[in-house]
C-alpha cells in the first residue's frame, strides 16, 4: 500500500485499519461489512488521535460553539462556526483537490464526523450507511428521543455543472435526502417527523453554507451559460 493509494482510496483506508487489528467485521451485509472498533483502548486512543487534531490551531471554544449548535440545530450558528474551524484548520489537511476529485465530499465528511465524534455520549453516530434508497453521510439518532432531535447530514462540494451558488449545492444536498428518504431508519427506531431535522451543508474550497430543510425546496437557478468566443463575435458584428 503507498501513500497515494491511501489518500486517493477511502476503502484502502479500511482494509488497513481492519488488518492491522484496530476495526473488526461484525456484520454482513452481501458484499458490504459493518465494521467497528476492537476495544476500549483503541476506541480511546483514536478519541485522543482526533481530539489533538481539534486542539492545535484554534479556540476551544469554536469547537464547542459549533456542537451547541448542532445539538440546537441552528443552521446560522453552525456554519458561522464550522467556516471558523474549516479556516483554521484546513492548513493541517486538504479540501477537495486532485486526489480526491472522484469524490470531492470525502474530506469535508471526514472533518465533520470528527467533529461529532464527540456528541456519542448524547447520539448513536452512524456513517454511509442505508437508509431509504441510499447511503446517507451522518446520522445522529438521539439516545434520549424526548429531549433530542435525530439529524441527518448531507454534504456536496459546489459544482459549477450544476449550480450557479452554494445554495444550490445545498439544494442538491437535501434533495438527496428528501428523495432517497434517507430518514427512514430514524422512523423505525421511533422519531417522530417532527423531531427530524435534515441539513444540506455546501462546500467551496474553505467557505461553507449549511442549510436546513423546512419543508419544501425552492427552485434554483441553473448555472448560467457563458457565452463563447463565436457568439462574443457575431454579436459585435450585428451591433456594428
Amino acid at each position: 500500500i503507498t501513500y497515494k493509494t491511501l489518500r486517493s482510496s477511502q476503502e484502502t483506508i479500511w482494509g488497513l485499519l481492519l488488518s492491522c487489528g484496530y476495526l473488526k467485521a461484525t456484520e454482513r451485509k452481501e458484499d458490504w461489512y459493518t465494521l467497528s472498533i476492537v476495544n476500549h483502548e483503541v476506541r480511546r486512543m483514536m478519541d485522543e488521535l482526533v481530539e489533538g487534531w481539534f486542539k492545535t490551531d484554534y479556540d476551544d471554544e469554536t469547537y464547542h460553539n459549533f456542537i451547541d449548535a448542532l445539538v440546537e440545530c441552528n443552521e446560522e450558528r453552525m456554519q458561522r462556526h464550522l467556516s471558523t474551524l474549516l479556516k483554521d484548520l484546513a492548513g493541517n489537511f486538504d479540501t477537495a483537490t486532485e486526489e480526491n476529485e472522484k469524490e470531492p465530499e470525502n474530506f469535508y465528511h471526514g472533518f465533520v464526523l470528527g467533529i461529532v465524534g464527540s456528541l456519542r455520549n448524547r447520539f448513536y453516530i452512524t456513517s454511509n450507511r442505508e437508509s431509504g434508497d441510499g447511503r446517507y453521510d451522518i446520522m445522529l439518532e438521539p439516545l434520549d428521543k424526548d429531549r433530542d432531535n435525530g439529524i441527518i447530514i448531507e454534504f456536496k462540494v459546489f459544482n459549477p455543472k450544476e449550480e450557479d451558488s452554494l445554495e444550490g449545492t445545498c439544494r442538491r444536498a437535501l434533495e438527496q435526502i428528501e428523495l432517497k428518504h434517507y430518514d427512514t431508519e430514524l422512523k423505525k427506531h421511533g422519531v417522530p417527523d417532527n423531531k427530524i431535522v435534515k441539513f444540506g451543508i455546501g462546500f467551496k474550497g474553505k467557505n461553507v453554507l449549511v442549510q436546513k430543510f423546512n419543508g419544501t425546496l425552492e427552485p434554483v437557478a441553473p448555472p448560467r451559460k457563458r457565452k463563447t468566443n463565436r457568439q462574443s463575435t457575431k454579436k459585435r458584428r450585428k451591433m456594428s
